[in-house]
């Protein structure tokens, strides 16, 4: 067998053709094989999934922990914790379960106009339970409503908002919620402020409130 490299015309024809061999597969465009390719696909359509998947940071916690911070994130809102509490609903299905009752009693649940108290009244309705959990509840005595919608939404509302602490509302529907209602529900209640005076209310309601203590004024 000859020596290459002892021979200088042979080692420089060697180079000459296998140079020019070795850059041309160097330089092609690496195509993987079908299946390597289907794996390659799989990875990124299961990454890009995985990524979809990833929970909100907070759900890592416990449950115990995570009431503590949606109940303190509530209470703490400066405007009452409506807005806080609406975004939590929204957040996750989970965070929808852990704050729908457990961070309602911090809530102030002002409503000011008909599609507000419209809303409330269908929020309500989808769990009945829900509502006793409710311990602010005010109602703008100035929404404008039919005499049905007196009667029927506000009414039902105080009466499903039975374990209030404050109650603010026309003297027409809690004279109508209270005659509604027997025995008495309102047994919790240590504020009431009624818009009108005392005509609208009764004897009966009035009486109840004053004896447990409740602290009554008008408007």
């Amino acid at each position: 067998m000859p020596d290459l490299l002892a021979d200088p015309a042979l080692t420089i024809f060697g180079f000459s053709v296998l140079l020019p061999l070795a850059f041309s597969l160097l330089a092609k465009p690496h195509s993987p094989s079908p299946r390597s390719h289907y794996q390659l696909s799989h990875q990124s359509s299961r990454g890009s999934k995985k990524k979809r998947r990833l929970h909100f940071p907070l759900e890592c916690l416990p449950n115990e922990i995570i009431l503590i911070l949606l109940s303190t994130a509530v209470a703490s809102d400066a405007n009452g914790g409506a807005g806080t509490y609406r975004t939590l609903l929204l957040t996750s299905r989970r965070l929808h379960l852990l704050a729908s009752r457990t961070c309602l009693p911090f809530v102030d649940v002002h409503l000011r106009t008909s599609d507000a108290l419209k809303s409330f009244h269908r929020f309500v309705l989808s769990d009945c339970d829900r509502a006793l959990s409710v311990s602010y509840l005010r109602i703008d005595p100035f929404i404008p409503l039919s005499a049905y919608e007196q009667d029927s939404v506000c009414t039902f509302i105080v009466q499903s908002c039975r374990n209030v602490l404050y109650l603010e509302c026309h003297g027409r529907v809690l004279k109508r919620s209270i005659a509604k209602t027997q025995p008495f529900m309102h047994k919790r209640c240590r504020r009431l402020l009624v818009w009108t005076r005392g005509e609208y209310m009764g004897a009966y309601s009035m009486e109840r409130f004053e004896e447990q203590g409740t602290l009554v004024n008008f408007c």
